[in-house]
């Protein structure tokens, strides 16, 4: 396609006595107005002055024709090179500087406003010998200068010096052109390529295009798009013929919600690969996979969206607020949702800042040297990780592998601990295997015999498929058995996660409490769910086999089958009244132990008993404003200070109620009218050093009773009048303690009691939790997830389930 250039009216035309051959940016001039980029052309291509001379190609050079030439002397002389012009400037000539330069197989390459002579900078990076760039020609070539065709007899001859035609150019001898190795040593340019063109738009305060070199230096405000990425600087230095650019000063990459600066950096477009020095930035993790690999030049497309859209947001750090979080603890919970809210759980870290001396990316992934990775928008960070190289590849279309050489936890720029774990696996789009630390601690006493150690391990990651399996280490049950090899000293947990459909989902659980499988029946536990969405309700088919349940009063209770299904309505808001609806509906077949000895069979020595059990459920409730503080601002200092979100202090008033109605086939029922009231509240911002956060909850629940008991001892209310509180305290600086107590007040008895020790940061927090009346603990390690605007300155489970008024929760 003709390389065609617009000009302003009226045309001016450039004598020939007024242009002299040297190796500079063509002058050129038209004499008909053409179309603006997006227009369509409406009317022939300009032709430069050399055109005038006969012999000569008349038609206009294309872009395609400069890269696909074979030698130099075979391109066509449409566009002559000159550097200066002999007498008086015409006025209103004009430099070929286009300010949108677009590459395609089917467009031409378009430029427009033009930039006059006196506008441009008054140097220009110096070019290498003519001897040395004499060595890049292709190897089929030989390195001897050559010269232009010479035109016809019968036209009018026109003397001119034989120059030498590099292929490529490099502005200054120690950057790298896409031939240049790491040695110094110049080799010949890339070959053209069968691969479609890459459409490149670039603006600029000032650019030039060299044509026989086929090189475009740009400088000032320097802007180009690459399909849906945008990359900044404030000098570009563009290689047409191998399809290699270099940026230097305030490099600004931009691609998606991925932000990539540094000092300088070099791209080659052919390869996919590219190298960014002096590095920092912002990553979202879920998309980090699909943005980068759209910069490939097949996968390229233009866009539309104004420049400022695409750029990123240069404003001071601004509107910080976290989007949730990561909770990664291991072992048995007892009721942990309702504990005060010490601590903040979510499901990933998604958006992370880095600084790295250098990062090197191509389609399969990338390397960063002397890498800090940090969740947290202020600098310099509270918590960072360092590694002395940081490797990330992809492992097949669902997964990535972080490698990190030499990792290491900074907490405040000050306190460093080696991480023993170097490989991070995240699953597209997620973090599923962010956890930083290579174990985790738990306390199961009932199933256990106390502390283990666990570790989880994906096994299969597929866009529909997950399955982690866990081994464990029962610490205390090996220091209490005699035989340090029994295989009774090992647990092992397997869970598996899927997708049946867009509305389907299933998952299942597998427990070994002991792997010496003579006694399988007391060491296995296992359940699957498969979850239905009915519009706003749920639907879920479960199967269970020995489901732990913990029952107040009553204690610990299992569950030796069940299978049924169980309808989940969405909680509804009634109007403006602000009163909240809900409703369950279950139908199960239950084998579990009873009492009742009319129901067991006199020939058996188990107290089980097999009934199905049909239940349902409605509760409301309402919650009330009495009084509300206001945050502090959200900066590091005040309001983000050893929290991930500001404090807002409050106080509030909940009144709920439920009925419950259960028939089992046994020709029992059990129905429960049950009324709470609550008080809640939250004073001070965690701000200060001391006793700055103070929250509790004190509530009161009363049940009432219709004729007739459950059968079963794991869904029975025995726990009709009890009183609950809880209370979490800053003691100093990031240190609360706490509880949370149920106490029946017709029998005197705390019925369950949980104790809080939390260590709580702005971008982590560590937690303890331990029940003894349940002998379960937890011990958990938070990252926040923050979203905010403008830019960063640099860097300087539980398996216990709780029955609650006849409702397994």
């Amino acid at each position: 396609m003709p390389y065609l250039i617009p000009f302003p009216e009226p045309p001016l035309v450039v004598e020939m006595g007024q242009v002299n051959q040297l190796s500079a940016p063509a002058i050129v001039s038209g004499s008909e107005p053409f179309s603006l980029p997006g227009e369509k052309a409406r009317s022939q291509p300009f032709q430069s002055v050399s055109k005038q001379r006969s012999g000569v190609s008349q038609d206009p050079v294309s872009l395609s024709d400069l890269s696909n030439a074979n030698t130099v002397a075979e391109l066509p002389q449409t566009l002559l090179p000159a550097t200066n012009l002999s007498g008086p400037t015409p006025p209103g000539s004009f430099t070929l500087s286009p300010a949108l330069a677009t590459t395609a197989n089917d467009d031409p390459l378009r430029a427009v406003t033009p930039l006059p002579v006196s506008s441009q900078p008054s140097t220009l990076p110096p070019a290498l010998p003519a001897a040395a760039l004499a060595q890049s020609a292709s190897p089929d070539e030989e390195a001897s200068p050559e010269t232009a065709p010479e035109p016809s007899p019968e036209s009018e001859t026109v003397e001119e010096p034989a120059v030498v035609y590099p292929r490529a150019a490099t502005p200054e001898p120690f950057w790298s052109n896409g031939a240049i190795t790491g040695s110094g040593q110049l080799l010949p340019p890339s070959l053209p390529t069968n691969r479609p063109a890459v459409p490149l738009d670039l603006t600029a305060d000032y650019q030039e295009y060299e044509p026989l070199q086929q090189v475009v230096t740009a400088s000032g405000s320097v802007i180009l798009k690459l399909g849906n990425s945008v990359l900044a600087a404030d000098r570009l230095w563009a290689n047409l013929f191998n399809r290699y650019v270099l940026v230097e000063g305030n490099v600004v990459f931009q691609q998606g919600r991925q932000t990539i600066r540094g000092q300088r950096g070099e791209y080659n477009l052919l390869q996919g690969q590219g190298t960014i020095f002096d590095a920092n930035g912002t990553l979202f993790l879920p998309a980090i996979d699909d943005d980068f690999a759209s910069i490939l030049p097949d996968t390229v497309t233009p866009n539309t969206r104004p420049v400022s859209e695409l750029l990123p947001d240069e404003r001071p750090l601004g509107d910080v607020r976290t989007t949730g979080g990561v909770t990664f603890g291991t072992g048995v919970g007892a009721d942990l949702t309702t504990l005060p809210a010490a601590t903040d759980a979510g499901g990933s870290v998604r958006r992370i800042r880095f600084e790295a001396a250098q990062v090197d990316f191509d389609a399969e992934g990338w390397i960063a040297r002397e890498i800090r990775l940090t969740n947290d928008p202020f600098s310099p960070p509270e918590l960072e990780i360092r590694g002395d190289t940081a490797t990330l590849v992809r492992i097949n279309e669902t997964e990535d592998e972080l490698f990190i050489e030499n990792p290491r936890l900074v907490f405040d720029q000050a306190f460093s601990v080696p991480l023993f774990r170097s490989r991070f696996t995240f699953q597209r789009g997620g973090t599923d295997d962010a956890n930083p630390f290579l174990v985790g601690f738990g306390i199961d006493g009932d199933d256990r015999d106390g502390l283990f150690i666990e570790r989880p391990l994906p096994v299969v990651a597929t866009p529909l498929w997950q399955v982690q399996v866990t081994p464990q280490v029962l610490v205390q049950r090996l220091f209490n058995n005699q035989d340090v090899g029994s295989l009774d000293n090992l647990g092992l947990e397997v869970d598996v996660d899927g997708r049946l459909g867009p509305t389907t989902q299933v998952s299942a659980n597998t427990s070994f409490s002991g792997l010496d499988f003579d006694n399988l029946e007391d060491r296995l536990r296992a359940s699957v769910r498969v979850q239905q969405a009915l519009g706003t309700h749920s639907l879920n088919l479960e199967y269970s086999y020995r489901d732990r349940l913990f029952n107040g009063s009553l204690g610990f209770q299992s569950v030796q089958s069940s299978i049924g299904a169980v309808l989940l309505s969405p909680n509804i808001v009634l109007g403006d009244t602000g009163i909240v609806l809900s409703y369950q509906a279950s139908a199960q077949y239950v084998t579990a132990e009873t009492d009742q000895p009319d129901l067991l069979d006199p020939f058996e020595f188990e107290d089980l008993v097999s009934l199905g059990r049909f239940q349902g459920s409605v509760a409301l409730s309402r919650g009330f404003t009495l009084w509300q503080g206001e945050p502090l601002p959200p900066t590091r200092d005040e309001g983000l200070r050893f929290t991930p979100r500001p404090v807002v202090p409050n106080l509030q008033l909940v009144l709920s109620g439920r009925g419950t109605y259960t028939y089992y086939t046994s020709q029992d029922t059990q129905s429960i009218l049950s009324t709470s009231v609550g008080i809640r509240g939250e004073f001070g911002h965690f701000s200060r050093d001391f006793f700055d956060s103070t929250i509790f909850n004190l509530g009161y629940r009363r049940a009432f009773l219709g004729e007739g008991e459950s059968p079963f001892k794991f869904d029975r209310d025995v726990d009709q009048n009890v009183l609950s509180g809880g209370l979490i305290q800053q003691i100093y600086g990031p240190f609360r303690i706490g509880f949370q107590t149920s106490y029946n007040l017709d029998t005197n008895e705390f019925i369950n009691t949980n104790y809080v020790l939390e260590y709580s940061r702005r971008t982590y927090g560590i937690v303890f939790r331990y029940n003894p009346i349940q002998a379960s603990g937890f011990i958990g390690f938070r990252l926040s997830d923050f979203d905010w605007s403008g830019r960063a300155a640099r860097f300087g489970g539980a398996d216990i389930n709780q029955v609650e008024g006849g409702i397994v929760r």
